[in-house]
């Protein structure tokens, strides 16, 4: 019952960005979609980048964990590919 609710609540909300999208260019429509997804919405796992990464420790955002990449690195990464 849980999911078809959340379910419904998903498509309705892909309706809504779909209406808005409908006179938009394709570039405004990504420079849009990233925008929220980098700094303002939560349309992605209900969260964002800035959201996750603005109060983090920097002791936390440069900490090692075997081979994998610093949240910092990624971070960096983010800002250089997209932003």
């Amino acid at each position: 019952m849980y999911f078809n609710a959340q379910l419904k609540v998903e498509q309705t909300r892909v309706e809504q960005y779909d209406m808005i999208f409908f006179d938009m260019t394709k570039s405004e429509q990504l420079a849009k979609r990233l925008r929220e997804v980098i700094l303002d919405g939560t349309w992605i796992a209900n969260t964002n980048f800035k959201d996750q990464i603005e109060n983090l420790d920097w002791e936390i955002a440069t900490k090692k964990v075997k081979s994998l990449n610093t949240i910092s690195i990624l971070a960096q990464h983010i800002h250089y590919y997209i932003v």
